[in-house]
């Protein structure tokens, strides 16, 4: 995918919280007088069409939707001589991910139950990422089967974890950004970034009430030299497990204890790592 593209997406998950806070009274239920507004799946269908109509219409605008014959083109998976070696995978995994959760909270205020807030989350977070797709497939970049698997898988494990609140509060899906500078754009350095699964031991009952609940087990994966003049067979692809702290536990206030819930921090573990060339 064009390295716009997923800059846009790694903001999307900012954009769609903020819909919903910037959306006028009546939206969010009632107006100023606590008169009654939009039912709640007049909220949904308008929210959906928002996210929808918004980025086909910034694509049609900036990227050129609809001046070619739909088509795909594969983008290969974690294989060395890919364009990013897989890690770019990974965040639409991650973006599919955090629009599902943002998502399906954003439901919950709105007074579905975590079930039909799960599921109406993971569908807001496939129209969002598919309607990209979608008008990639009329531009000159096509329309990438891996991206939208990856972006479906991210919604899937959005959805899990949400409808299964046991599972997720096991479970976490993280990024972490350890730049040396901070990059033009964050979203696309994967220079610097890393995605990982979060076993939380805080998730057991059995150890709530013990100081394992501050430890995380990890595995996640992360590439290097891809970019730049550094030489092709200078190329990596990590895969790596780890201990590290769950800050999540240590600073427990909700708001703060969300944060930490999908980034990590870096430094926060120790690790033992494969490296692939």
């Amino acid at each position: 995918m064009k390295p716009v593209v997923q800059k846009f997406l790694g903001h999307a998950v900012i954009v769609l919280a903020g819909v919903h806070l910037l959306m006028p009274p009546l939206l969010r239920g009632e107006d100023d007088a606590g008169n009654q507004g939009l039912s709640r799946r007049e909220k949904v269908g308008l929210f959906n069409a928002v996210a929808v109509g918004g980025v086909l219409t910034y694509g049609t605008l900036m990227w050129n939707y609809w001046e070619k014959t739909p088509h795909s083109q594969s983008e290969g998976w974690f294989g060395r001589e890919t364009k990013h070696g897989g890690a770019d995978k990974t965040g639409h995994m991650y973006t599919g991910y955090v629009a599902s959760r943002i998502c399906s909270n954003i439901y919950q205020g709105w007074g579905y139950d975590k079930a039909d807030a799960a599921g109406l989350g993971a569908m807001t977070s496939l129209l969002f990422t598919g309607a990209m797709e979608t008008g990639d497939s009329f531009s000159g970049f096509g329309f990438s089967p891996e991206d939208m698997i990856s972006n479906t898988a991210g919604a899937g494990l959005g959805y899990l974890l949400e409808r299964y609140p046991d599972l997720g509060e096991f479970i976490d899906y993280r990024l972490e950004y350890a730049p040396s500078r901070i990059a033009k754009d964050p979203t696309t350095d994967y220079e610097h970034l890393r995605y990982m699964f979060a076993f939380r031991l805080a998730g057991f009952d059995a150890l709530k009430d013990s100081p394992f609940r501050y430890v995380d087990l990890l595995a996640g994966y992360y590439t290097r030299n891809y970019h730049g003049d550094v030489p092709r067979d200078r190329r990596e692809r990590d895969v790596f497990i780890g201990v590290g702290l769950d800050l999540a536990e240590l600073f427990p206030a909700k708001k703060i204890a969300t944060i930490f819930r999908y980034l990590e921090v870096p430094y926060t573990y120790l690790e033992g790592n494969r490296q692939f060339r």
